[in-house]
C-alpha cells in the first residue's frame, strides 16, 4: 500500500506549495486523509488557504485500480471566497455531465477533467483579477 502513502504525501506537499501561508504539520494532520479497511480506496477532504478570505476546498475519492495504480474516481475543487463558492471543478459520476465546472450561482458547465494543480492556478488567476476592497 505504498502508493496510498505516496499519494497522501504528494498531496500534503502540494497543499503546502499552493497555500499562501505556511501549513504546519498539525494543520495538515487536521485534514481528512482516510483509508478504507481493505486499503483499496481512500478519501481526502481538505481546505487550502489562499488568502485571508479565500480557500480551496478539496475532496477526492481515490482507489487502487485493477492494475494497482492510483486513480482519482471522484473529485471536487472549489474556490470559496468570503464563504461563497466562486468557481469549482468536479468529477462526480452521479451528475450529468460527470465532469463539469461550477460558475456563479453553482451553475454547471461542461469542461475537461482538471487536476488539482490546474484548478488552483485558475483560482489564483480569479483572485488576482478580483477588485481590491477600497479602504
Amino acid at each position: 500500500m505504498r502508493q496510498i502513502a505516496d499519494h497522501f504525501d504528494r498531496r500534503r506537499e502540494e497543499f503546502r506549495r499552493y497555500s499562501s501561508g505556511v501549513l504546519t504539520d498539525s494543520d495538515l494532520d487536521a485534514m481528512y486523509f482516510r483509508v478504507s479497511p481493505d486499503g483499496r480506496a481512500w478519501i481526502i477532504s481538505a481546505r487550502i488557504p489562499l488568502q485571508e478570505d479565500a480557500d480551496v476546498h478539496v475532496f477526492e475519492r481515490v482507489v487502487l485500480n485493477d492494475n494497482g495504480d492510483v486513480e482519482i474516481v471522484r473529485y471536487s475543487y472549489f474556490l470559496v471566497v468570503e464563504r461563497e463558492e466562486i468557481r469549482g471543478y468536479e468529477l462526480d459520476p452521479t451528475h450529468d455531465p460527470a465532469v463539469h465546472r461550477h460558475v456563479e450561482g453553482h451553475r454547471r458547465e461542461l469542461c475537461e477533467r482538471m487536476t488539482l494543480r490546474s484548478a488552483v492556478e485558475d483560482f489564483w488567476t480569479i483572485l488576482a483579477e478580483r477588485p481590491k476592497p477600497s479602504g
